[in-house]
């Protein structure tokens, strides 16, 4: 319908532009709701109704003490036990104790008085006590999930929680963690990009030694000879290492010619990358066939590495600003008239 509109439009018949909104506003309205209408209710899968049900069933089963605990901590404890009621839920994330058997843990108190006594019982039970305050009658500290009933037995306690990580806002962070949901992700697959090798083309990296000192970065790979200069390859390995904090990092210089940024895309190749990304751009480049970049960009793709390349900061088409000439190249099959019948008036 949109479409049948739109052509008339543009082969000259005049349309009333408001008749053209409104039946465009009916026959939208129309449509969706006769979709809608047609739509099955969405149902819930058989395997998800079940796993309801223990959850329901395991939270009725609880005792005082047990409520005490928040409940991803309880569900791993029971998942370490290898409780069985656990069996359907086949798509439950459990918290798992880290390296040293220990889960971190946000302990509420019912009064300050109550603090000391907790303490006490932490550090006969091997836990660790990371910090405690009277005032807010909080502990912060490390336990084993097994330890956890035997704190919540415990009548000065009133719950205890998963502890709540701090973030931090510092501009190090790069904001694409959150905006490509990159943290979300990492989370949720457990996947850091480990046994990945992620390598980054750019002008240099003169502030390497200062960011790997800083934190911020780790060991980086660079190609023998081609470090570069200036910074932009250390912002943009700052960044892949935020989103992807498991992956070996390298790099290579595109700053020395066209001939030696080609061949650093085969050699970081070469050098073990999985995936290699550029900011670089060389303005003779050209659209209608593959310079020794892009030859280079198709040796490495067709030997399974992932190649990306920045679309640049060159405007946009909507607002007639675009310094980038994008199209697709199709011969007319027409000899070419000369220099100057292009140039004659039509």
């Amino acid at each position: 319908m949109f479409s049948f509109l739109l052509s008339r439009c543009r082969s000259g018949q005049a349309v009333p532009s408001l008749r053209i909104v409104a039946f465009a506003l009916v026959a939208l309205i129309v449509f969706s709701v006769a979709g809608s209408a047609q739509s099955p209710t969405p149902k819930l899968s058989a395997s998800a109704i079940k796993q309801m049900d223990v959850l329901r069933g395991l939270k009725a089963s609880r005792s005082a003490q047990q409520n005490k605990i928040d409940s991803r901590l309880y569900l791993g404890l029971l998942h370490q036990r290898n409780d069985t009621r656990l069996a359907p839920l086949t798509d439950f994330r459990f918290v798992v104790p880290e390296a040293d058997g220990k889960v971190p843990v946000d302990i509420v108190v019912i009064s300050s008085s109550g603090v000391k006594p907790v303490v006490d019982k932490m550090a006969s039970l091997g836990a660790v006590v990371k910090s405690f305050s009277y005032r807010y009658s909080r502990i912060n500290g490390r336990a084993t999930l097994n330890d956890l009933e035997t704190l919540a037995a415990m009548a000065q306690v009133r719950k205890i929680r998963q502890e709540m990580p701090a973030r931090t806002s510092a501009v190090n962070v790069s904001e694409g963690d959150k905006t490509h949901g990159a943290d979300e992700t990492r989370g949720f697959f457990g996947v850091t990009g480990a046994g990945k090798k992620v390598c980054v083309i750019s002008d240099g990296v003169d502030s390497l030694a200062a960011l790997q000192a800083s934190g911020d970065l780790p060991a980086v790979d660079v190609l023998p000879g081609q470090a570069g200069t200036g910074d932009e390859g250390s912002a943009m390995l700052e960044i892949v290492h935020d989103l992807a904090p498991g992956a070996t990092l390298g790099f290579a210089t595109a700053f020395n010619g066209e001939a030696s940024f080609a061949q650093n895309i085969l050699d970081l190749a070469a050098d073990g990358c999985d995936v290699i990304v550029d900011d670089i751009i060389y303005l003779d480049e050209s659209p209608f066939q593959d310079g020794p970049v892009a030859q280079s960009v198709n040796t490495v793709t067709a030997a399974g590495v992932l190649y990306f390349s920045s679309a640049g900061n060159e405007g946009n088409s909507d607002d007639l600003t675009a310094g980038t000439w994008e199209g697709d190249f199709l011969a007319s099959g027409a000899a070419d008239p000369g220099p100057l019948a292009r140039r004659q008036p039509a």
